[in-house]
């Protein structure tokens, strides 16, 4: 919700009970969108080295975003399916459109994320 543009006091007023009790306060709010934000910190910055690819597959998902009033910012992702046939989300990253530098960069970070051993 947060992502998506809705304010801490947004999301509060939408954590309301039917008869208008708060199941989280603001300051829980803000503690869930601070453990989200680190929890996404630690797994952009993750070893990718581990993971036994057979195929990648990237795109570029536009969402409207808070900070981009107006207009839709696109979120890069990569997932790719392992040699287990498992699923798996590698890589996200906000980028302003899907041109060749932000892609670049994209893969970059992605590539200097693999040339770590586990």
């Amino acid at each position: 919700m947060y992502v998506r543009g809705l304010s801490t006091r947004d999301i509060e007023d939408l954590l309301r009970t039917p008869e208008g009790e708060l199941l989280l306060n603001r300051s829980s709010v803000s503690e869930v969108t601070k453990s989200l934000n680190e929890e996404y910190i630690r797994f952009i910055n993750r070893d990718l080295s581990c993971y036994d690819l057979i195929y990648l597959f990237v795109d570029g998902v536009y969402e409207s975003l808070r900070r981009v009033t107006g207009r839709k910012e696109a979120i890069l992702c990569a997932w790719g399916i392992l040699a287990t046939g498992e699923k798996i989300m590698l890589h996200l990253s906000l980028g302003n459109r899907e041109n060749c530098g932000t892609w670049t960069e994209f893969f970059r970070d992605a590539k200097q994320r693999t040339d770590i051993q586990c």
